[in-house]
């Protein structure tokens, strides 16, 4: 096992709706999710690649979809659009 696997978002759990049902249609994390996911990790220098002992690593595209909505609600929280210029 190299990284830890999620469980599947269409699954139902305790309560009687998916997590994709919960989301709206419109809220950033699909575009997020759909952007990350078409990313080639490995061509932008990603390490993909890890050596199999103790605790699983997490997927490097999950941290970069976290790193990404994190990113982007502090900017958004600070009124400075300017964050996403200075990150260029």
């Amino acid at each position: 096992m190299r990284f830890i696997k999620g469980q599947s978002r269409a699954q139902f759990n305790l309560f009687p709706i998916s997590l994709d049902e919960a989301i709206d249609k419109d809220n950033e994390v699909g575009l997020i999710d759909l952007f990350v996911d078409r990313l080639d990790l490995d061509k932008m220098g990603f390490q993909t690649t890890f050596v199999e002992n103790g605790r699983p690593a997490y997927r490097p595209a999950d941290l970069l979809k976290l790193f990404i909505y994190i990113f982007s609600h502090l900017a958004l929280k600070k009124g400075n659009y300017n964050y996403f210029a200075m990150a260029a």
